[in-house]
């Protein structure tokens, strides 16, 4: 078993069997309700962006062979 605590600072009991994975939508949601819109927009846009450098990879794309967390910033996404 483990132990999150919650807002009130109760624990929440989790059953590790069923692992905090089945918190995780219930985690994101408190998050992002919590956020500015600002946030969210940037948060969606490094979405995008990553989706798009996966598909890059998994294409084999050789303008990635040296790529790294840090150019993110530098790739145009089309």
């Amino acid at each position: 078993m483990s132990a999150l605590q919650s807002e009130s600072g109760n624990d929440i009991i989790q059953d590790e069997s069923k692992g905090l994975l089945s918190l995780l939508d219930e985690i994101i949601i408190h998050i992002i309700e919590k956020l500015s819109s600002e946030d969210i927009a940037n948060i969606a846009d490094t979405c995008i962006r990553l989706r798009e450098i996966v598909r890059k990879m998994t294409a084999g794309d050789e303008s990635l062979s040296d790529f790294s967390i840090e150019s993110i910033d530098e790739l145009e996404c089309k």
